[in-house]
């Protein structure tokens, strides 16, 4: 396994989303897409990584309200 671990600004009020993946399987998480998860999938795309599941730390809209938009 080769980690990728990126904390990614994803706009509202200071709120942060995070791209998990493995350089190996080139699969990856999305943590917290929130606002602008269009980000956390150009980062992927980026690190030749294909996401493939949505994780939230918890269900608050300013986390999960970019879940939305990634499963389209």
């Amino acid at each position: 396994m080769q980690l990728v671990f990126e904390q990614i600004r994803t706009g509202g009020d200071r709120n942060l989303g995070y791209l998990l993946g493995d350089r190996i399987a080139k699969q990856a998480v999305l943590i917290d897409p929130s606002f602008s998860p269009e980000v956390l999938v150009e980062r992927a795309r980026v690190q030749d990584l294909t996401v493939t599941h949505i994780f939230n730390t918890h269900g608050h809209s300013d986390h999960s309200n970019g879940n939305a938009k990634l499963r389209t």
